[in-house]
C-alpha cells in the first residue's frame, strides 16, 4: 500500500504541476481577478495508474506469538530455515496492477484539500471523489523469494525463478464513492469516513485461488485413488464473479463506514449489512470441471476489521 500511495501522490503532483503551468500561461488580468477569494487546493488525477507492485515480508513466517504472529512452529508446517531471518523473506508480486477511469465521461480521481481552524482544533480536510466507473486490475498475483526493496528494477525486487502463481488477474469495478480524510483533529468522528453509493455494487470478476502442486512424495503419501491427479495447472477455487451489495439493494452504500488507526492497527467499522453473490463456483481444474452452481449470502453482518503487521 505504501508503494501505491507514493505512486498516486507523485502522479497527482506531476499532473497538477503541468495543469498549473498551462493555466498560468493563459490567464488574463480579468480572469485572474475573477479568482479573488478562491482558496483550498484541488487535484485531479486524470490519467491511469499502472505499476508492478512488490510487497516484501522481510522476515517471512514468524511463529513468535508474543509479536501477534501465528503460533505454529515453522517446522510443524514444513518450512525450512530459521525463524525471523532475512533469508526467509518473501514477496507478494502483483504483475500488471492498474487503476483506470473507465466511465463514459472521464472525470478522474478528484481531491479537494482545505485547512480549517475549526475553533481551536484545526483540521486538514481531504475529500476524495471517485469517477463514475473505476476499474482496478490486480494483474496476476505471485509469491516469490524476496530480493531487496532498494533494487532499481522490478525484476530485481524478487527472484523470478522461484515465483509461484497464487491468484489469476482479478478485475474490480466500482465508482461513485467518496472518502473524507481528516488530519490534525477529526470533527467527523473518524480518520476516514466513506460515503456515496457504488451503483450496481462492487463486482470482482474472474476470481481464482490457485492450489500448489505437491511433490510426488507428498501426493503419494496421501494414498488417494488413482483417478485423482494434479496435472492441470489451473487447479483451485474459481468463481466467475463475486458481487457485494447492500442488503436488499441493487447498489452498495458506503455511508457509515469509518476507518481509524488504533495502537494495534487500522480499524474498519460501521459497514451496514450486505448481500454477497458468488456465480459459477468451481473446485478443481477451471477448464476441466463443472460448476457447483451459484451461492448467495444474504443479510451478512460485516464484522469490525483490524489490519496490522506481525
Amino acid at each position: 500500500m505504501k508503494t501505491l500511495t507514493k505512486l498516486a501522490l507523485v502522479s497527482a503532483m506531476a499532473i497538477s504541476a503541468n495543469a498549473m503551468a498551462a493555466q498560468l500561461q493563459s490567464l488574463t488580468e480579468d480572469e485572474m481577478s475573477a479568482q479573488t477569494g478562491q482558496d483550498g487546493i484541488s487535484i485531479v488525477i486524470a490519467g491511469d495508474i499502472e505499476a508492478d507492485v512488490v510487497v516484501h515480508d522481510k522476515l517471512g513466517y514468524n511463529s513468535t506469538a508474543a509479536t501477534g504472529g501465528p503460533t505454529p512452529a515453522r517446522t510443524a508446517l514444513g518450512f525450512t530455515g530459521a525463524a525471523g531471518t532475512t533469508a526467509d523473506s518473501g514477496a507478494i508480486v502483483l504483475d500488471g496492477f492498474s487503476i483506470k477511469d473507465t466511465g463514459a465521461t472521464k472525470k478522474g480521481i478528484t481531491l479537494h484539500i482545505d485547512a480549517d481552524a475549526n475553533g481551536t482544533e484545526p483540521v486538514l480536510n481531504v475529500n476524495v471523489a471517485l469517477p463514475d466507473e473505476l476499474t482496478i486490475t490486480t494483474g496476476d498475483i505471485y509469491v516469490a523469494k524476496s530480493g531487496t526493496v532498494d533494487a532499481a528494477t522490478a525484476a530485481a525486487q524478487y527472484v523470478d525463478a522461484t515465483k509461484a502463481k497464487i491468484l489469476d488477474n482479478v478485475t474490480v469495478v466500482l465508482g461513485g464513492a467518496t472518502m473524507n480524510i481528516q488530519l490534525g483533529n477529526a470533527p467527523q468522528g473518524s480518520f476516514i469516513t466513506l460515503g456515496g453509493t457504488v451503483t450496481g455494487g462492487v463486482t470482482l470478476s474472474n476470481f481464482s485461488i490457485l492450489a500448489p502442486t505437491l511433490t510426488t512424495t507428498q501426493w503419494t503419501a496421501l494414498n488417494l485413488p488413482a483417478s485423482l491427479t494434479q496435472s492441470a495447472t489451473d487447479r483451485g477455487i474459481h468463481m466467475s464473479s463475486i458481487s457485494v451489495k447492500s442488503k436488499d439493494s441493487a447498489d452498495l452504500s458506503l455511508t457509515g463506514t469509518k476507518i481509524n488507526i488504533a495502537n494495534q492497527g487500522l480499524v474498519v467499522s460501521g459497514t451496514s449489512n450486505i448481500d454477497v453473490r458468488i456465480k459459477d463456483l468451481k473446485l478443481g481444474s477451471k477448464a476441466g470441471t463443472a460448476a457447483l452452481g451459484d451461492i448467495a449470502l444474504l443479510d451478512l453482518k460485516v464484522p469490525t476489521l483490524v489490519v496490522r503487521g506481525h
